[in-house]
């Protein structure tokens, strides 16, 4: 499978330039009732037919496949892994020809020269490109970078891979160095920081991974020490909950994917001396743990059904998911109770080879 390149894509970026990231907003649609299917829709939780014909499509199969040559290099020590794995990458990041540019700034694009109305507090933002093509996106499009923290945990297994050349690893660097400033620094960059939901969670982990990939520890620990606190206190209710996340149309998948930015930061934590992250309390007593117990009692006592817009068999996986990662973090019998009323992972499921079961837990 692949290479993928940002070049590959049929539509052209705002800016002309092929090296630019380019999505459309996931869940604005055709608006049915005018000719030209103007202005977008929201439906949330459905997402748009047309993301594949962007570049997050790409992206996606890029970090899935990488992590899935990690898994079977680990396993096996197959050069042939590595190999494929550093040849993706380069052709993704590095090389002149279909490098990615190190920004976001045409994520999350809403087609229509008026945008249209976002969430209360998340207005679309226009971005400029050339020749007046400007364009609105998303507020918070930079959550699409999210896979890429996934990603750079993913290549810890090729450290000592000769194929992993000190070339690419100086330019994997050099690229991740780059991202991580136009994160920082840019408006896009800071409408993510200033969400108040799973994409501030995010901006979090995207920041402390980068940044821990390009040897700034001092910035992980700052932004997990002054950060993680509020962002608890403001985000989650007395009794675990995330209410930003209840509300949505496919509720536990959003949950489960603050949970998940949520164990992120807490195992990077682990990884620059910032020790006990999940059960750590905020001045408003609240803790990732306190979200986990939560969740943990909810996919105990809500037994998952067919229909919706969430099937029955992807809740079962993301709950898989969660309840293997609580289990490295927590011997509460809870997790181990919730995940005995769930059935094993398909064998065809690669996700069962990381997300494993509580014989492999603490």
């Amino acid at each position: 499978m692949g290479p993928w390149s940002v070049t590959d894509k049929r539509l052209p970026s705002p800016s002309g330039d092929a090296h630019d990231y380019f999505s459309l907003s996931r869940y604005y649609h055709p608006n049915p009732d005018t000719a030209d299917g103007l202005p977008y829709v929201a439906r949330d939780g459905v997402p748009n037919p047309e993301l594949d014909q962007y570049d997050l499509g790409r992206l996606a199969r890029l970090v899935h496949t990488v992590q899935l040559l990690s898994i079977a290099y680990g396993f096996s020590r197959d050069a042939r892994y590595a190999d494929r794995a550093a040849e993706l990458l380069r052709v993704w990041f590095i090389d002149d020809k279909t490098r990615m540019n190190p920004h976001m700034t045409f994520a999350q694009y809403i087609p229509g020269i008026e945008g249209v109305a976002g969430p209360p507090g998340y207005p679309p933002r226009r971005v400029e490109g050339v020749a007046g093509r400007g364009v609105f996106v998303s507020y918070g499009g930079a959550i699409e970078g999210s896979c890429l923290p996934l990603l750079l945990d993913a290549l810890r297994v090729f450290e000592d891979a000769p194929e992993f050349t000190k070339a690419l690893w100086q330019g994997l660097r050099a690229w991740f160095s780059a991202f991580l400033n136009w994160l920082l620094e840019s408006p896009l960059g800071q409408d993510e920081k200033n969400t108040r939901n799973n994409h501030a969670l995010w901006y979090r982990v995207q920041v402390c991974a980068y940044a821990l990939f390009t040897g700034r520890e001092a910035l992980v620990r700052e932004t997990l020490e002054g950060d993680l606190p509020g962002l608890l206190d403001a985000q989650m209710a007395e009794d675990g909950s995330l209410p930003e996340e209840c509300w949505r149309a496919i509720p536990f998948t959003y949950i489960c994917f603050a949970m998940f930015a949520l164990m992120n930061l807490a195992k990077l934590g682990e990884r620059v001396g910032v020790k006990g992250l999940w059960e750590r309390v905020t001045p408003g007593g609240r803790s990732i743990r306190l979200g986990g117990v939560w969740l943990a009692r909810h996919i105990l006592g809500t037994p998952f059904r067919a229909g919706g817009l969430e099937s029955k068999e992807r809740m079962e996986a993301l709950a898989r998911m969660f309840l293997s990662a609580a289990m490295r973090f927590d011997s509460d019998p809870l997790f181990r109770e919730a995940w005995g009323t769930l059935p094993d992972w398909p064998k065809e499921d690669e996700r069962g080879l990381v997300f494993a079961g509580p014989e492999y837990c603490r």
